[in-house]
């Protein structure tokens, strides 16, 4: 959701939705998408009028941490937790990625055939699922 000016707006809930508390992001995230918490970690994907970063936060979304994402992503999801995930999109190029997110950056994961950029993600406690157009992948991140 966006305030009356237009700044995206956040809210945190500590006792399943009875209260919310109202969380600051900077002016410049234009939308948020992925977001995922464990207990005080999140990790989301925010997009800016200059492309998309990965944030991260361990203060349940009072500071957050920015990792620029080196291709168009499409989705985030993690495993147990906010430590293994897994990024989907496509590259500038418009080859599709599939990226394995770390603390300080992302490994490209090896894709054999691949037509079309893979546009969603899921995980479970130890596998993900990646969906494209006509492809379905499984890993263990």
């Amino acid at each position: 959701a966006t305030t009356p000016s237009g700044q995206l707006r956040l809210e945190a809930t500590f006792d399943a939705g009875t209260t919310w508390i109202p969380r600051s992001t900077p002016v410049s995230w234009s939308q948020l998408s992925s977001l995922q918490c464990k207990l005080r970690s999140c990790i989301a994907v925010s997009t800016t009028s200059s492309g998309s970063s990965v944030v991260r936060s361990a203060s349940f979304a009072r500071t957050w941490k920015t990792t620029s994402i080196p291709f168009s992503t499409s989705a985030l999801a993690c495993t147990a937790g906010t430590t293994h995930c897994i990024a989907v999109g496509q590259s500038t190029s418009g080859s599709p990625r599939l990226d394995q997110i770390l603390s300080n950056g992302f490994t490209a994961l090896p894709l054999r055939y691949v037509p079309s950029a893979l546009v969603d993600v899921a995980c479970g406690a130890d596998v993900c699922a990646a969906i494209g157009a006509t492809t379905l992948l499984a890993l263990k991140p």
